[in-house]
Protein backbone atom coordinates (compact mmCIF):
# COMPACT_ATOMS: atom_id res chain seq x y z
CA UNK A 1 0.00 0.00 0.00
CA UNK A 2 0.94 3.73 -0.54
CA UNK A 3 0.65 6.39 1.20
CA UNK A 4 -2.58 8.36 1.83
CA UNK A 5 -2.26 11.75 -0.76
CA UNK A 6 -5.16 11.85 -2.24
CA UNK A 7 -8.35 13.50 -0.52
CA UNK A 8 -11.23 11.17 0.41
CA UNK A 9 -13.85 12.91 -2.41
CA UNK A 10 -11.12 11.59 -4.72
CA UNK A 11 -10.79 8.06 -3.79
CA UNK A 12 -12.11 5.43 -5.52
CA UNK A 13 -13.70 2.26 -3.86
CA UNK A 14 -14.44 -1.23 -5.29
CA UNK A 15 -16.58 -2.98 -4.07
CA UNK A 16 -17.30 -6.83 -4.76
CA UNK A 17 -19.93 -8.47 -3.59
CA UNK A 18 -20.34 -12.26 -3.21
CA UNK A 19 -22.70 -15.45 -2.90
CA UNK A 20 -20.82 -18.30 -2.35
CA UNK A 21 -21.85 -21.43 -1.59
CA UNK A 22 -20.74 -23.26 0.93
CA UNK A 23 -18.97 -25.65 -0.23
CA UNK A 24 -16.83 -23.21 -2.49
CA UNK A 25 -15.77 -20.90 0.85
CA UNK A 26 -12.23 -22.44 1.09
CA UNK A 27 -11.19 -22.57 -3.03
CA UNK A 28 -13.22 -18.70 -3.29
CA UNK A 29 -11.25 -17.50 -0.02
CA UNK A 30 -8.34 -18.64 -1.13
CA UNK A 31 -8.28 -17.18 -4.36
CA UNK A 32 -9.98 -14.04 -3.30
CA UNK A 33 -6.81 -13.71 -0.89
CA UNK A 34 -4.40 -14.13 -3.45
CA UNK A 35 -6.44 -11.69 -5.85
CA UNK A 36 -5.37 -9.60 -2.40
CA UNK A 37 -2.13 -9.75 -2.14
CA UNK A 38 -1.44 -9.32 -6.00
CA UNK A 39 -3.44 -5.80 -5.98
CA UNK A 40 -1.58 -4.88 -2.85
CA UNK A 41 1.55 -4.76 -4.95
CA UNK A 42 -0.52 -1.84 -7.09
CA UNK A 43 0.60 1.95 -6.57
CA UNK A 44 -2.48 3.58 -5.66
CA UNK A 45 -3.77 1.14 -3.23
CA UNK A 46 -5.04 3.13 -0.06
CA UNK A 47 -6.49 0.04 1.22
CA UNK A 48 -7.76 -3.56 1.20
CA UNK A 49 -10.63 -5.55 3.07
CA UNK A 50 -11.63 -9.61 2.22
CA UNK A 51 -14.85 -8.81 4.55
CA UNK A 52 -17.00 -12.10 5.42
CA UNK A 53 -20.54 -12.35 6.50
CA UNK A 54 -21.08 -13.66 10.33
CA UNK A 55 -24.65 -12.64 10.67
CA UNK A 56 -27.49 -10.91 9.40
CA UNK A 57 -29.98 -11.98 6.38
CA UNK A 58 -28.01 -10.02 3.24
CA UNK A 59 -27.51 -12.66 0.04
CA UNK A 60 -24.13 -11.98 0.03
CA UNK A 61 -21.80 -13.47 2.11
CA UNK A 62 -18.39 -12.42 1.40
CA UNK A 63 -17.63 -8.15 -0.03
CA UNK A 64 -14.17 -7.54 -0.91
CA UNK A 65 -13.17 -3.71 -0.92
CA UNK A 66 -10.12 -1.82 -2.25
CA UNK A 67 -9.75 1.65 -1.92
CA UNK A 68 -8.12 4.28 -4.76
CA UNK A 69 -6.37 7.38 -4.38
CA UNK A 70 -8.58 7.97 -7.33
CA UNK A 71 -9.86 7.21 -10.48
CA UNK A 72 -6.59 7.00 -12.47
CA UNK A 73 -4.69 4.56 -10.09
CA UNK A 74 -8.21 2.39 -10.17
CA UNK A 75 -8.05 1.91 -13.66
CA UNK A 76 -4.34 1.10 -13.89
CA UNK A 77 -4.43 -1.46 -11.07
CA UNK A 78 -7.73 -2.62 -13.18
CA UNK A 79 -5.54 -3.06 -16.02
CA UNK A 80 -2.17 -4.62 -14.55
CA UNK A 81 -4.57 -7.17 -12.54
CA UNK A 82 -6.10 -7.88 -15.50
CA UNK A 83 -2.19 -8.57 -17.07
CA UNK A 84 -1.17 -10.40 -13.92
CA UNK A 85 -4.09 -12.46 -13.77
CA UNK A 86 -3.80 -13.80 -17.70
CA UNK A 87 -0.41 -14.30 -17.07
CA UNK A 88 -0.88 -16.73 -14.01
CA UNK A 89 -3.54 -18.15 -15.72
CA UNK A 90 -6.38 -16.71 -13.49
CA UNK A 91 -9.96 -16.58 -15.50
CA UNK A 92 -12.32 -15.19 -12.97
CA UNK A 93 -15.19 -16.20 -14.87
CA UNK A 94 -14.46 -19.53 -14.77
CA UNK A 95 -13.45 -19.92 -11.69
CA UNK A 96 -16.79 -18.32 -10.51
CA UNK A 97 -18.72 -20.13 -12.64
CA UNK A 98 -17.17 -23.43 -11.92
CA UNK A 99 -17.68 -22.80 -7.92
CA UNK A 100 -21.25 -21.66 -8.55
CA UNK A 101 -20.27 -17.93 -7.05
CA UNK A 102 -22.60 -15.00 -7.63
CA UNK A 103 -20.85 -11.43 -8.18
CA UNK A 104 -22.03 -7.81 -8.34
CA UNK A 105 -18.98 -5.28 -8.55
CA UNK A 106 -18.81 -1.74 -8.96
CA UNK A 107 -17.09 1.40 -7.92
CA UNK A 108 -18.40 3.57 -5.99
CA UNK A 109 -17.11 7.46 -4.85
CA UNK A 110 -17.43 9.19 -1.49
CA UNK A 111 -20.77 11.31 -1.23
CA UNK A 112 -19.71 15.02 -0.53
CA UNK A 113 -21.27 15.79 3.06
CA UNK A 114 -23.37 18.72 3.54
Amino acid sequence: MTSITSSPAQRVFRVNKFKVPSSARDAFLEQALQIHRLLQTEPGLVQDFVLEQVEGSGAFNFITITIWEGAQAAEVARVAAGAKFKATGIDLKEIYGRLGVEADQSNYTEVDSV
